[in-house]
C-alpha cells in the first residue's frame, strides 16, 4: 500500500505521509502506511555485479579488434576476457561484432582455465543470467567460489547474492553476511551498501543495529553510491540511528537526487510540500522536484503532483493536469492513485459527476484491500449512487474497510447501527464502533460516542 496524502477524500482525514521506502537498488519507492520496515533489495534488477570492466582489475577495452584477437589466441587471460566482453556487449566497444554470448563464454572459459579470476567470475555470471549457455546457478556458484579464493572482490559480492536470493542454495541471509563483508572489506562499494541494508533490516537471525547500517552506508556513499545516499538520508528522515534531523535528510536526498535518482527527487519534494523541522515549506520548489521524479516514472511523485494540481498548491489549479498525472500513477499500480480518480468522477471535478466510473476505479483499488477505497464503495451503496441501494452490501464494505483500520468506516458502522439501516438499531453496537473511530482521532465520533452515552439509562 502507498501512503499517499488523500485531501477532500470522502472517506478519509488527510494525513501527511511520514514513510518513505528503505532503498532497494533500482526500487520505485512504494511506501506502506505508517512508515514501514525496510524491506529486502530486488537482486533481479541490480545486485549480481557483470559490468564490462571488472571494477578494480579488468583492464580497458583495446580499439583494434585484431590485436585482440591475436592476443587471446596467443593465450593472453586478460584479452581472452576483453574478447568475450566484446562478444556479450558489443555496442560498448568500436567494433562491429555481433553479440553472440556463446562466443563470449568461450572467450571467457579460456580465461577462466587458466586461473584468471576475472574469466571464472564472467563464467559464473554467464550460467547465473543463462546466456549462452542454459542457466546453472551451481554451475555459477562453482564458478564464484574459485574466482572467490583469489579474493575476487565481485566474485564474493555475487556469493552473497547468491545466498541472500536463493539460486541454486537455501537462503541464508547470515552467509550472505559473510560474504558480502570480504567483498566489503575490498572497498567494493555494492557490497558495503548490502552490509548496510542488512543490518538495517535487521532479518535472518542478523540483528539490527542501525549505527552499523549507517557506518556502511557512509563507506559505500563516499565513493558515489547513489542509493547508499538516499538510504542515509532516510535514516535522518526517520532518526534510524541518528537524531531525527529533516536538513540533514534533504542533505543526503539532494546528493542522490543530483545523480537522477527520483525517489530522492520525490522525497524532496515532500519535504518542500510538508515543510517543518528545519525544512521551510515550499509549495513551488515541491511541484519542481515532483515533476522531476513524475517524468522519470515514478508512481508516488506523479500521485502527488496531481493533488498539487487538484488543490492549486505550487501550480495553477487544473484538474485535467490533476486526473492525467493520476492516471500515470494508478497505471503503475498505485492504489492512491486508483481511488483518487474514482474520487474525481463521484465528485465531478473537471469532469462530468460520473457514479459509475467512480464505482469502477474505487473497485480498483478496494479489490486490494485498500481501506479508503472499501469505505467509498460502501457509500455508494448507502447512498445508491450508481447502484442499488443497499445498507447490507454498504455494512459488508466498511466492515472490511474498518479491519484496515479506516476510522471513517468504523464511524459508518456506527450510524448504521445508531439509525437502524439495514439491521435492528443497536446504540450499544453504535458505541463501540464510535469509540473505536474517536480513538484513531475522528473528532465526530467521538461527539457521537459522548451523547448516545448520555443517553442511556442510569441505575
Amino acid at each position: 500500500m502507498n501512503s499517499h496524502m488523500q485531501p477532500n477524500d470522502p472517506a478519509t482525514t488527510p494525513t501527511p505521509p511520514l514513510g518513505e521506502p528503505t532503498r532497494t537498488p533500482t526500487q520505485t519507492p512504494l511506501v506502506s502506511q505508517n512508515d514501514p520496515a525496510p524491506t529486502l533489495p530486488n537482486f533481479d534488477t541490480l545486485l549480481l555485479q557483470d559490468s564490462l570492466t571488472d571494477p578494480t582489475t579488468s583492464p580497458p577495452l583495446t580499439t583494434d579488434f585484431s590485436q585482440t584477437l591475436f592476443n587471446a589466441s596467443n593465450g593472453d587471460p586478460a584479452a581472452q576476457v576483453a574478447l568475450g566482453d566484446i562478444y556479450k556487449d558489443p555496442g560498448q566497444s568500436n567494433t562491429t561484432v555481433a553479440q553472440d554470448y556463446a562466443l563470449a563464454m568461450s572467450w571467457y572459459l579460456r580465461a577462466a582455465s587458466q586461473n584468471d579470476p576475472i574469466g571464472q567470475r564472467k563464467v559464473g555470471f554467464l550460467y547465473d543470467e543463462g546466456l549462452g549457455v542454459e542457466k546453472d546457478h551451481a554451475a555459477a556458484m562453482d564458478w564464484y567460489l574459485k574466482a572467490a579464493a583469489q579474493n575476487h572482490a565481485s566474485a564474493q559480492h555475487n556469493i552473497g547474492v547468491t545466498y541472500e536470493k536463493g539460486h541454486g542454495v537455501d537462503v541464508d541471509l547470515k552467509v550472505a553476511m559473510e560474504w558480502y563483508r570480504k567483498a566489503a572489506d575490498q572497498g567494493d562499494k555494492d557490497s558495503q551498501f548490502c552490509v548496510g541494508l542488512l543490518y538495517d533490516n535487521g532479518e535472518g537471525g542478523i540483528e539490527q543495529n542501525y549505527g552499523l547500517a549507517m557506518e556502511w552506508y557512509l563507506k559505500s556513499a563516499a565513493q558515489g553510491d547513489t542509493d547508499a545516499m538516499y538510504n542515509i538520508g532516510l535514516m535522518y528522515r526517520r532518526g534510524h540511528g541518528v537524531p531525527q534531523d529533516a536538513r540533514l535528510a534533504m542533505e543526503w536526498y539532494v546528493k542522490a537526487a543530483a545523480n537522477g535518482d527520483p525517489d530522492a527527487q520525490c522525497n524532496i519534494g515532500q519535504l518542500y510540500n510538508y515543510g517543518g523541522d528545519g525544512v521551510e515549506q515550499d509549495f513551488e520548489r515541491a511541484v519542481e522536484w515532483y515533476q522531476k521524479a513524475a517524468d522519470q516514472g515514478n508512481a508516488t511523485a506523479q500521485f502527488n503532483l496531481a493533488l498539487m494540481y487538484e488543490d492549486g498548491q505550487g501550480v495553477e489549479q487544473d484538474y485535467a493536469f490533476a486526473m492525467s498525472w493520476f492516471q500515470k500513477s494508478a497505471e503503475k499500480g498505485d492504489l492512491d492513485a486508483q481511488h483518487n480518480i474514482g474520487r474525481l468522477h463521484y465528485l465531478g471535478l473537471g469532469i462530468p459527476q460520473n457514479f459509475a466510473l467512480a464505482m469502477k476505479w474505487y473497485r480498483k483499488a478496494a479489490d486490494k484491500n485498500h481501506a479508503s477505497a472499501m469505505c467509498s464503495v460502501g457509500r455508494l451503496y448507502h447512498h445508491g449512487h450508481g447502484v442499488p441501494q443497499s445498507d447490507i452490501i454498504a455494512l459488508e464494505w466498511f466492515l472490511r474497510a474498518a479491519e484496515e483500520g479506516c476510522r471513517a468506516s468504523m464511524f459508518s458502522i456506527g450510524q448504521l447501527f445508531e439509525y437502524g439501516r439495514g439491521m435492528r438499531q443497536d446504540l450499544y453496537e453504535a458505541m463501540k464502533w464510535y469509540r473505536r473511530a474517536a480513538d484513531l482521532g475522528d473528532v465526530n465520533a467521538g461527539w457521537r460516542f459522548d451523547e448516545l452515552k448520555q443517553r442511556q439509562p442510569r441505575c
